[in-house]
């Protein structure tokens, strides 16, 4: 009887180092699979280029990040490979003197405004330049990622010093996420410091002071441990099935937006924001006289009405461009070549037909 018993518990013991070798086995598999997928999306799906990325941005205290001054590389993500520079002041854009001896027009906005993934000829920014001529100075101030707030403090760091004749803001819907206005928010799922602003009475004010994940003056071991503990931090896998899961509630929140007439439905503390800007802008345009057009360019349905109500309420300029499937680049949610081309007729259009 007891070598029977010896021997059934040495063949359970068999089978159960079977059965731990077989879920070892397909831990390590799942975990190859896992950093497979993790090197694809990290390198191609989602646009995110690596070191690549942080040779192109550097940190800011007050804007989060800006483009580096004086760079110059090749930006290459899955749909493009195309030369990239920026100007002394770090904007994709040529040099400009303090001093003005022609009208001015200023353009505001994100990586759309930038021109992510297009040739600096194709960018709508200089197709304006190049329409307009010799008697406008065309200054392009678009840096990729920002928000709305953090476009209104680039301008009044940086554009209203040149004093403008006119000043454009090209907007779109992820420019009025709440991120700007979330104490929680100061890291993204793009590896960088997103600032954090707070409404005091009719004034909005830089609240936190996060420290930079990557400096300059930083030793390469130090910069690669950084890095890497926030790469870490935000799995690209898990960014990526974000990215799907706010394409879903987006959907919802347009619907929502449409309904409730807002910018932003989720963060009341975000439209005030918003109210309180173009209110300030209004005021500076006043003082400063120049001009301010806002320009939606929508690629998830339409601008909420409150962005137009909000225009007139401030007398500001207000136009809105549609823009098509064939004008974004296929598997990256900006505009292509063809994009930008309408973008930039469509502003031509407006500005001779009212201030020009």
């Amino acid at each position: 009887m007891y070598h029977i018993f010896q021997d059934r518990l040495l063949n359970a013991l068999i089978m159960f180092k079977e059965v731990f070798k077989k879920i070892t086995l397909l831990v390590i598999a799942a975990a190859g699979v896992f950093i497979i997928l993790e090197f694809v999306l990290f390198r191609t799906i989602l646009g995110l280029t690596g070191l690549e990325y942080f040779e192109i941005v550097k940190y800011d205290r007050i804007l989060g990040w800006r483009l580096k001054n004086n760079f110059e590389g090749r930006h290459k993500e899955l749909e493009w490979d195309v030369r990239f520079k920026t100007n002394s002041n770090g904007f994709r854009d040529e040099e400009h003197r303090l001093e003005k001896d022609k009208k001015r027009i200023i353009i505001l906005g994100d990586s759309i405004a930038e021109g992510y993934g297009v040739r600096y000829d194709d960018v709508f920014a200089n197709i304006i330049r190049n329409k307009l001529g010799a008697d406008f100075e065309i200054f392009n101030f678009g840096v990729r990622g920002y928000d709305i707030i953090q476009e209104y403090k680039c301008f009044l760091e940086t554009g209203l010093q040149y004093k403008p004749d006119i000043v454009i803001q090209v907007l779109c819907d992820n420019d009025f996420s709440s991120g700007g206005m979330s104490q929680s928010s100061i890291f993204d799922a793009y590896l960088r410091y997103r600032p954090v602003y707070v409404i005091e009475g009719d004034k909005i004010v830089f609240s936190n002071a996060a420290e930079p994940y990557y400096r300059e003056d930083a030793k390469k071991k130090n910069k690669y441990i950084s890095q890497y503990k926030n790469y870490l931090l935000n799995f690209a896998t898990i960014a990526y099935i974000r990215m799907g899961a706010k394409k879903i509630l987006s959907f919802f929140q347009s619907k929502k937006n449409k309904k409730n007439n807002l910018i932003n439905a989720y963060d009341r503390n975000y439209n005030k924001a918003v109210q309180i800007i173009y209110k300030d802008i209004n005021r500076l345009k006043n003082e400063n006289n120049f001009k301010f057009i806002m320009v939606t360019a929508w690629n998830n349905g339409c601008p909420p009405r409150e962005l137009k109500n909000i225009a007139d309420e401030n007398s500001i300029y207000y136009l809105n461009v549609q823009l098509g499937p064939n004008d974004y680049f296929r598997y990256n949610r900006h505009p292509n070549s063809v994009g930008h081309r309408k973008i930039a007729d469509e502003i031509l259009n407006f500005l001779e037909n009212n201030l020009l």
